[in-house]
């Protein structure tokens, strides 16, 4: 559980709170045995609250709970945003859009395709599921608890963004785990394995060409990049271009820097989730934000910093800084005040 704490706050809640759920109605049903275990989770929950408090800098994490859900959690645009992420999100980036958005809602009604035999057909093709199956109860209890905490916690919180966005891999794979439990006459199904095969072909191929288009995307940023600054020098990010199909999956991408010149890059001390102290003051490592440069929220945060590593097709200008390096998107800043040492 140690381990599950420093990976991730909300993933050892959620694997603590599975556990106790699965350990009263098929372990022990005594309620005094339980009792500890509650007050662990009790214990928990204000561990996190005072985690989260401490990061919501000057902003009220208390009042902007009860703000959100008295304001913002009822609108039928809520629900209507959630219906879309879990339906569209996960899997959108596997083409261009549209077609990428096509590509997920096929294949999300192919996860979800199961669940509707087995709801409203499963007695004539006698599909059911162990009553004593421990393994397929564990997971109904995993998919339910997902199910509610990817409707009822927020987007954001101060300091904090995809909260709920981060359950519906959990919805999913439990999905896809209870199907596999089922009992069934595999004579029936056996004619559409050929279906199976072929989809699970076009879903490797989709996956293959994922990566191998993202190599392309970035075959020109490389080590050699960064290779005129010194260890000792201060590389930031200000991405105007930060997404490929439509995720932001550049905007830590000037830690390259610290992975292959062990140097200096910023952001990494500031996902911090008050566990790691900053100690280092914020004049010589500035804070990063990552959403600036696509935002146009920079106000010369990374004025003092010797270069900032951008991405972006136009050559966009920045206030001290000047272009040292150009590649395709990628675009290297310097400070301007180290040409006048």
């Amino acid at each position: 559980m140690l381990i599950i704490l420093f990976i991730h706050l909300q993933t050892a809640l959620f694997s603590l709170v599975i556990y106790i759920l699965v350990s009263f109605f098929y372990l022990d049903k005594n309620y005094k045995h339980q009792i500890p275990k509650l007050i662990i989770i009790f214990i928990f929950i204000v561990l996190i609250y005072v985690i989260y408090s401490l990061d919501s800098s000057n902003l009220n994490l208390t009042q902007y709970l009860i703000n959100y859900y008295t304001t913002k959690y009822f609108k039928l645009s809520n629900l209507l945003s959630r219906l879309q992420i879990i339906s569209i999100n996960d899997n959108y980036h596997w083409g261009e859009e549209p077609i990428g958005t096509i590509i997920s809602i096929i294949i999300n009604l192919i996860l979800f395709l199961p669940l509707i035999i087995i709801i409203f057909i499963r007695k004539k093709l006698k599909i059911r599921l162990n009553k004593n199956d421990f393994g397929g109860s564990v997971i109904k209890i995993s998919i339910l608890f997902s199910l509610i905490l990817y409707f009822l916690l927020p987007s954001d919180i101060p300091e904090q963004n995809f909260i709920f966005q981060r359950f519906t891999i959990f919805i999913w794979l439990g999905l896809i785990a209870l199907f596999s439990r089922f009992i069934f006459d595999i004579k029936y199904f056996s004619k559409y394995k050929i279906i199976l095969i072929f989809s699970l072909i076009l879903f490797q191929i989709m996956v293959f060409e994922y990566f191998i288009s993202f190599q392309k995307e970035c075959k020109n940023f490389t080590p050699d990049f960064f290779k005129e600054i010194k260890q000792s020098e201060r590389v930031y990010g200000l991405f105007f271009d930060s997404e490929y199909r439509g995720r932001p999956i550049f905007i830590h991408f000037h830690n390259y820097f610290t992975i292959w010149n062990k140097g200096i890059s910023g952001g990494i001390v500031d996902y911090r989730f008050s566990l790691i102290k900053r100690k280092t003051d914020i004049n010589k490592l500035p804070a990063y934000n990552p959403w600036a440069g696509n935002l146009e929220q920079y106000n010369n945060e990374y004025s003092d910093v010797e270069y900032i590593l951008s991405r972006n097709e136009d050559c966009k200008q920045i206030d001290n800084f000047i272009i040292s390096k150009k590649d395709n998107k990628w675009i290297l800043y310097k400070n301007s005040k180290m040409n006048n040492k």
